[in-house]
Order: C-alpha cells, then structure tokens, then sequence
C-alpha cells in the first residue's frame, strides 16, 4: 500500500511538473520593471516617503515618443490597487499591451473631443485585436496619459520604512487609515511635484476606491487635485457582503482570533507562486479558479485560466493583520468607520468611545465615476446604492456594466474589461483633457 501511493505521488509529481514545463507564457517570470520594458515603454521606479516613515514604490510608464516631444505628453493617471494587490496587476491580464505610436499620432491626430465616439470605438477596436485592451496600464500609456501605478504600504513594492524593518511588528501597525491619512496624499503630492501638474486622473479598484473616498472625505483640498476619480467596483460601505468573506464573519470566534494576529498576511510567496505554475495549469485548475470566486462571484466565461500562473506569480501582494481586522470589523458593525480599538483607547485616540465613521456626506468632488458590476460579492449593488445615497454632489458618471455576472475580480482580469470598463474609464478621464 505505501509503495502503491508512493508510486501515485510520484507520478502526480512528475505530471505537475512536466504541466508547468509545457506552460512557456514570458510574463510568468518577469517582474514589475521587467513587465512594461517588454512591451516597448519606459519604466521609472520612484520611492516616495510618506510623514509616517513608509517608502512606497511607484512605477512610473513612459510612453518612448513623448520623451523626444514632450508636448505629447497628457495629464498623470495615478492607477491603485485593491486588497492584497498590487499596482502590477494594472498590467497582468493579458500578453498584449506593446507599445504601438499609430495609437498616439492618431488620437493627436483630429480625434479629439469631436472624435470621442471614434476615440472609444477605437479603444475597443484595440483590444479586441492587439489585446491593448486588456491592461488598463498599457492603454492609456500608448493614448499618451503619464500613467503611475501606486502601491500601498506593506505590499510586495512597498515594504521599506526609514525606521523599522519588515521583521519589526511596529512596521504592521496599520489599516486603510493610514493608507487614507499618509500613503495617497503623499503619492498625489510627490506626481504633481514632479510633472509640475495641477491635478490628475484617478483609477482605483476595491481598496483603492476606499482610500481615496476617505481621501475626499477628510481632506477637502485634495477635490481639485482628482478630476476625474474612476470608481472601479467601488468600496465605501459594507451593508452587506457576500460570498466567501460573509461565510468567515459568521463563524464564532474568528474576529477574535484576528484581532491579537500580529505582522503581515499573505506576502508574495513562493510557494503561492509554485502552486500556481503546477495545480493552475493542471486538470486541478477549477480549484484556483473556484478560490478566487468564492471572494468574488463566480463567472467562468470572463476568468482567462491560461494566465493565473501569471496571476498567482504576483498576486497575493500582502497586507498588515490589522488592515484585514479593520475590514472585519467593518463588515461586523455593517458601516465605514476608522479603526476600532476598543472602548478605552478609542477615547484616547478619537476623544469618543466609538470609532468615527467616514463622513461620505463631506465629500465635495463632482468628478466621481462609479462603475460597478451586478455579480460582485464584495461592492454589490446594494453597497454601491448605499454609498449614492450618502453622497450629496451629482455623480460624473454612474455606469452598472452590461454583463449580468461581471465580478469583482473581472474589473482586472476580466476577458473582456477593455471593452466592457477600460473603454468607459477612459471615457470619462479623457473629458478632463484639456485641464493642467
């Protein structure tokens, strides 16, 4: 009997393997710098240190022809992630996205604001057949935008501190407050210094929608400085939540054990990486596939299962404990509210037992575009309604994608996002062209 499951294992090993040989997609190997160089563009990594003390990696994307005519050159679009991801994400979901300068002389070429309905058909155009479409990064860097992709602290590309080393606990104390208080207003600041630009686009995906509406929210300087803010399956209130996260927040005990968790969860790991070069590419790949939409709703003909080696090569990208407890503890008390410490030490640091919430009401930006799907577990309808309901200025633009199972996850990796969301992105970024 053990020579017989020794034989099996074995033989379940080499097949494993021998899948991951025959899988000979480059991307799977190259990393974030190595990802945009191979497709033509420039890349700039920039460390930019927030009043806290965290060093955050931006990657910058230089389109080749605006550095011998910098005119070309349109306003910066800062791209950021969601939970457990990272800004490379922005650029993963397909092999296409090369640099192409027929892109860039058209759209400078009379397809302006008159051309727009040429403009977008040529967006779609593009990635249905270069698969340009399918990496918002890519897109907009061959359209001339000063593309930067963002990335929180404590993710793969953001885990230096002037202080406190990765191993050091106090380098793990935070959540989305911090995020909202140090990391994007730093990042905003350190883009507009740079290209000397009075504002810029915005594209945030889940966690990245949520910094920047407590952004807005608490800073009311910083409305100018975002026109547009794209939405993409936006996070602001957690009425309700479904799928998988909503099964863990049932079981007895769990926030408990999460609150005395310390460090960080789920870094970018090896092992994360092997399993998804073998089990991703093997007659076992329904359950990568599965995983990922018990989180974020199931929807097979969108999901590219060719590319979650790629994926899981760099997803996920880590977080702090406290950040994941801080959602727990949101999605427990059903509201948007800063860090709960608990009844004594929420007196020491808000001056009130309870924590505050979000004041979405504050908000003064008339340049909000929500895009939001009908299948998504973690921004549903029901919590997107929530969050119109709260906000007191007109939306620019308020876009449920006509595809009845597009999901959370699909606002990246989705099959068809440069037709069904990169285009509408662009869209409205695009009706800011003319500002500095």
């Amino acid at each position: 009997m053990v020579y017989r499951n020794s034989v099996i294992l074995y033989s379940l090993s080499c097949f494993l393997v021998l899948r991951c040989a025959a899988y000979s997609d480059p991307d799977l190997n190259r990393n974030f710098e190595e990802l945009i160089t191979s497709r033509g563009f420039k890349c700039e990594i920039h460390e930019i240190t927030t009043t806290d003390g965290y060093i955050l990696g931006y990657y910058r994307i230089v389109n080749p022809a605006t550095i011998s005519k910098p005119e070309l050159r349109k306003r910066p679009v800062l791209l950021h992630h969601g939970l457990l991801s990272s800004g490379v994400d922005f650029i993963i979901n397909s092999p296409g996205g090369d640099y192409d300068p027929s892109i860039l002389d058209e759209t400078f070429n009379g397809v302006d604001v008159d051309g727009q309905e040429k403009f977008i058909k040529h967006t779609v155009n593009s990635s249905q057949t270069k698969e340009v479409g399918n990496n918002l990064g890519f897109v907009l860097a061959n359209l001339g935008y000063d593309v930067w992709l963002g990335n929180s602290r404590g993710t793969t590309y953001s885990k230096k501190h002037t202080h406190y080393d990765v191993k050091d606990k106090r380098f793990w104390k935070f959540s989305t407050d911090e995020m909202i208080k140090y990391d994007i207003p730093a990042g905003i600041d350190y883009i507009l210094h740079a290209t000397g630009r009075e504002s810029l686009a915005y594209v945030g995906h889940s966690q990245g929608t949520l910094i920047m509406f407590g952004l807005l929210a608490t800073r009311p300087e910083y409305t100018e400085k975002i026109k547009p803010f794209v939405s993409l399956g936006p996070v602001a209130q957690f009425v309700e939540i479904k799928g998988l996260f909503h099964l863990i927040a049932k079981i007895p005990g769990i926030l408990e054990f999460g609150k005395h968790m310390k460090g960080q969860l789920l870094p970018r790991s090896s092992i994360i990486e092997t399993i998804g070069k073998t089990v991703c590419v093997s007659p076992l790949k329904f359950v990568c596939t599965d995983l990922i939409f018990l989180v974020c709703g199931f929807d097979r003909l969108q999901m590219n299962v060719t590319r979650e080696p790629v994926y899981t090569a760099h997803d996920p990208s880590g977080t702090s404990w406290r950040n994941v407890y801080h959602y727990g503890q949101m999605v427990k008390a059903k509201k948007w509210q800063m860090f709960d410490y608990g009844f004594f030490e929420n007196e020491l640091h808000y001056g009130t037992p309870h924590p505050p919430e979000y004041p979405l009401a504050a908000i003064r930006s008339n340049y909000i575009a929500l895009i939001y799907g009908e299948n998504d577990l973690i921004a549903t309808p029901k919590n997107v309604a929530s969050i119109k309901s709260h906000l007191t200025v007109p939306l620019l633009d308020d876009y449920l994608v006509p595809y009845s199972k597009w999901n959370h996850i699909d606002f990246l990796w989705g099959l068809e996002a440069g037709k069904h969301v990169y285009a509408r992105t662009i869209q409205n970024i695009k009706l800011f062209d003319s500002h500095k």
